[in-house]
């Protein structure tokens, strides 16, 4: 889903090891209850426009039960509340993270993680050498992060890690998670071959050679899925481990909520390890859930499959709530859905799973079952598809409450800028990638269509809004989660913290902090259709509270990736305060 990564910014993650960091990780959360508790001496700033900054918040329980100046707090402490004195430190709303895959992220993490500072096949091979034989015993070998632009037009073969272990299965997902890399034992056990066929012909396919054998390197979602699941990674103590490592990095980057927007097959055991952190008081983050439909042919199920989800998982901490259609296929995979073909293949137009009637009548389906509906869209043609299905909705449907959203984003016809605010249909996108270099992006689109990439200022302008996320584990792992580097980026157009950082087209769609700050909070609330309880800080919302060590307000923008979050508040408790085991998690994270 991106173009090469400059090496300095992600280098930090190709390198991190999992388990070495997990019990640093974990050590990071702590629950601590106050029955009241007033935070002044601050700058609060809400995100409310009626009362945009503020001295002082009082948390009752777990809402907020005051925002104003000091003077007004004080009868709150005469009371018996418990004071902090925020001695001048920024105070904001959580943040929220409106596109991640915590729990798919989690496991593949577990594995192999390729250091990308030297993107060529030998250096993936000696990184898969040293990975194998550090792992004797491990009866199925994956992991994720090379880069597939790396092995040329045919993409990686599966002959290469047959050489270096035959007997074991080997499944490797690219560093955007849209393609994989695997060996001949990957296939036999998922029993695919020359016979098989391609789940969506053009768009979820198997690289053939001119025999029809699958070469090794499976594209989209569909065609990898069958070769996680035959390798058993997915296992309910597996997933309960690995999800237990990752969560305590939410709260210690300021999240207080996250979408998860996929679990892919790990969609029942993903829930199932959500609900016992729960259970045992160590979720601490809202976790917006989904449902991921890959499969045109389970579309006629959605609203049933989504209804049983909500009924068996929804609690206070976990919401099931969205369906998300991963819809088209991503532009380095040149599977995207394009209105006009691909320069280097002119036959190839990328495809869609759903378009037209079909997509149309499953969103109004889903929208009149009362679920929020997430499209994953690329290109300008699955874009278009979007809106238009949106729309069909909108007008048979004009009473719903439900949100609309479309995923990544990238390329929009200018046409359609307008129409997201029209239409109430939020765009998400993620912020690193607006710095990244697209040397690939116009070999196949042509500098016409390249520059047109990521134009989110333009629909911000027309109204529309705009929200923020990582796509983890896509963007640099650990470090791609860090909130701080992706407003960097939406306000310079550059990675964070590469000098000279020269700004990526179009130079003039720079965000504001102010805009990036809506796009964490407030907007990003109203995506997942809670900004009547999150997203701002008013009397009434939920106490979802950050406090910052650096005030983002008084920093150059190119200095914002270096901000810390100093404590972090959900539900009116501090689940995270910053401390010697944060910097030392971040120093090995090279945050």
């Amino acid at each position: 889903m991106t173009d090469k990564i400059v090496d300095s910014f992600v280098c930090a993650s190709g390198g991190l090891r999992w388990k070495a960091l997990a019990g640093l990780a974990a050590g990071l959360f702590s629950a601590q209850v106050f029955s009241a508790t007033v935070y002044s001496n601050g700058q609060i700033y809400t995100m409310n426009p009626m009362q945009p900054w503020a001295d002082s918040v009082v948390v009752d329980a777990d809402k907020i039960v005051y925002v104003g100046d000091e003077k007004g707090a004080e009868s709150y402490v005469k009371k018996g509340a418990e004071k902090v004195d925020l001695a001048g430190k920024l105070m904001l709303p959580g943040f929220i993270e409106t596109h991640a895959h915590p729990v798919f992220g989690s496991v593949m993490a577990s594995g192999l993680v390729f250091d990308i500072e030297e993107n060529t096949v030998e250096s993936y091979v000696q990184q898969v050498k040293a990975y194998l034989k550090a792992h004797p015993d491990d009866e199925a070998i994956f992991g994720f992060g090379f880069y597939a632009d790396s092995f040329g037009e045919a993409g990686p073969r599966k002959e290469i890690l047959d050489g270096l272990d035959s007997e074991r299965p080997i499944v490797f997902l690219d560093d955007g998670g849209h393609s994989a890399w695997v060996n001949s034992k990957a296939l036999e056990m998922a029993g695919i071959n020359s016979k098989t066929p391609d789940p969506v012909p053009g768009v979820h396919f198997y690289r053939r050679d001119k025999n029809g054998e699958p070469t090794g390197h499976a594209l989209e979602t569909q065609a990898i899925e069958p070769l996680i699941a035959a390798i058993g990674v997915y296992s309910p103590e597996n997933v309960l481990y690995q999800v237990q490592q990752l969560m305590p990095m939410f709260p210690m980057l300021g999240y207080t909520a996250v979408f998860d927007a996929g679990m892919l097959s790990m969609t029942e055991v993903g829930h199932q390890a959500l609900k016992a952190l729960e259970s045992s008081g160590q979720l601490s983050t809202r976790m917006m859930t989904s449902l991921s439909l890959l499969d045109p042919h389970k579309a006629s199920s959605a609203v049933e499959d989504l209804q049983s989800l909500r009924k068996t998982y929804y609690s206070e901490l976990i919401w099931p709530t969205t369906l998300k259609i991963h819809n088209d296929g991503t532009t380095e995979a040149e599977t995207s859905a394009q209105l006009t073909p691909y320069l280097n293949d002119p036959e190839n137009y990328g495809g869609l799973i759903l378009e037209g009637k079909a997509l149309a009548d499953l969103v109004l389906a889903v929208d009149k079952a009362g679920f929020n509906i997430h499209i994953h869209s690329i290109g300008d043609r699955a874009i278009k598809e979007a809106l238009d299905a949106f729309e069909f909705a909108r007008k048979n449907n004009p009473s719903s409450k439900n949100r609309f959203s479309t995923a990544h984003t990238e390329l929009v016809r200018p046409e359609d800028h307008a129409r997201f605010a029209q239409l109430d249909v939020v765009a998400q996108t993620t912020p690193l990638w607006f710095g990244m270099e697209r040397g690939h992006s116009r070999r196949v689109l042509g500098k016409e269509r390249s520059s047109r990439l990521y134009s989110f200022a333009d629909i911000y302008r027309s109204g529309g809004k705009v929200t923020f996320g990582s796509d983890f584990p896509v963007s640099g792992g650990l470090p791609g989660l860090v909130a701080m580097s992706q407003i960097e980026s939406g306000m310079t157009r550059a990675l964070p913290g590469v000098e000279p950082a020269e700004a990526q087209p179009k130079s003039d769609s720079a965000f504001s902090l102010d805009a990036m700050l809506r796009g964490y909070t407030i907007d990003a609330a109203y995506q997942i259709n809670r900004d009547h309880e999150l997203g701002s800080i008013e009397v009434g919302k939920k106490a979802d509270l950050i406090v910052m060590r650096d005030n983002l307000f008084t920093l150059a923008p190119q200095k914002i990736h270096k901000a810390k979050v100093e404590r972090t508040i959900l539900n009116g408790k501090t689940v995270y305060q910053r401390g010697p085991q944060a910097e030392a998690l971040e120093s090995a994270l090279g945050l």
